[in-house]
């Protein structure tokens, strides 16, 4: 579907990057998990993770999916990626799961974890329906997972500037 690595990315994973980052620009106040704390006493999710920001990231999504498919023409791409839109949300949702149980605060850095959550869930999305421009490419998840570390660690960098994020990383 997709010719070589540059458009590859922008169709499977420009969206679900997009999607990952809109959450930071709203200050959310109805936490996801409503205050619930988990078997282990720990925050089921904590209290960054808002249904404000979901709603943000659902709605970045579908505006970046529908730009893309528009763009490079390619109308069965708006369903796919406004889904691993989605798919991004619930990995960055794991990810802050895992990080309560690790005793790491909302917040703070987890290296890896954070660069990485919603790339394996969207990863995970594309294996499910069986995407086989995705499953066929392993190079290209190879690159695309180190483009994203990249590409994290910068934005985080420039959201920590602007004011957006507290963490550097």
């Amino acid at each position: 579907m997709c010719e070589n690595i540059l458009e590859w990315i922008i169709c499977y994973y420009l969206t679900p990057m997009i999607t990952n980052a809109m959450p930071v620009l709203i200050s959310g106040n109805k936490p996801i998990d409503n205050n619930v704390s988990f078997i282990d006493g720990k925050p089921l999710l904590g209290k960054n993770k808002t249904w404000e920001g979901l709603l943000v990231g659902l709605v970045g999504a579908y505006i970046t999916a529908s730009t893309i498919s528009a763009i490079l023409n390619k109308p069965n791409l708006l369903l796919l990626a406004s889904g691993a839109g989605l798919a991004a949300l619930i990995g960055d949702l794991v990810g802050a799961f895992i990080k309560r149980r690790l005793n790491i605060p909302p917040g703070a850095p987890a290296p890896i974890l954070d660069q990485l959550d919603f790339y394996a869930a969207t990863t995970l999305y594309y294996y499910l329906l069986d995407i086989d421009d995705v499953t066929s490419r392993p190079i290209y998840l190879l690159l695309t997972a180190l483009i994203i570390m990249i590409l994290h660690v910068i934005s985080n960098l420039l959201a920590y500037a602007a004011g957006l994020k507290k963490s550097k990383f």
